[in-house]
């Protein structure tokens, strides 16, 4: 449509991010053409090209009208969308010790599950949204079992994803 604008991406330490709305290229044979802005945020639509600061994550409307001085009008709707592009910042627990535990009368052997969460030491990101935490890529990775096969140590991987879906 001529006036789509390219995503907005978060990557420092908040959770907004600055926005400025590019001019869109004009096919006019008339050297005085007035262009107007407006974008929707929270509701409002605001006037101009900005900058709009501290823009949370979402997807905006935004709205262009081109007029030249023969009175003629063109409209040009589109939105914008600010994503959370900064990865989570996780920090480990190192150096945890498990005890392997015999089930209760089953005479099964021992063992101990562990948790991914039970290695987090206060992970944070920079937007809102609970993190998950897993021993892979992959977020339903959450625990193991530890037997007498894996006496000794035991190097694992905590891997941390954000609400966004950015991991690290």
């Amino acid at each position: 449509n001529g006036c789509e604008i390219p995503d907005v991406c978060i990557l420092d330490n908040t959770c907004g991010a600055t926005v400025l709305l590019p001019t869109p290229e004009i096919d006019e044979c008339s050297d005085d053409v007035t262009l107007t802005a407006q974008i929707n945020i929270g509701g409002v639509w605001l006037n101009g090209f900005g900058p709009y600061l501290n823009v949370a994550p979402g997807t905006y409307d935004v709205r262009y009208v081109a007029n030249d001085q023969c009175n003629n009008q063109t409209a040009c709707e589109t939105t914008v969308t600010v994503l959370d592009c900064k990865k989570p910042t996780p920090y480990c627990k190192n150096g945890i010790v498990v005890e392997l535990m015999v089930p209760v009368n089953t005479g099964d052997e021992a063992m101990v599950e562990v948790w991914a969460t039970d290695l987090d030491d206060n992970s944070f990101d920079n937007c809102p949204g609970a993190l998950k935490f897993s021993f892979s890529a992959n977020t339903d990775d959450i625990g193991i079992t530890f037997t007498c096969d894996d006496l000794g140590q035991n190097e694992v991987e905590l891997w941390v994803t954000d609400a966004a879906g950015n991991q690290d």
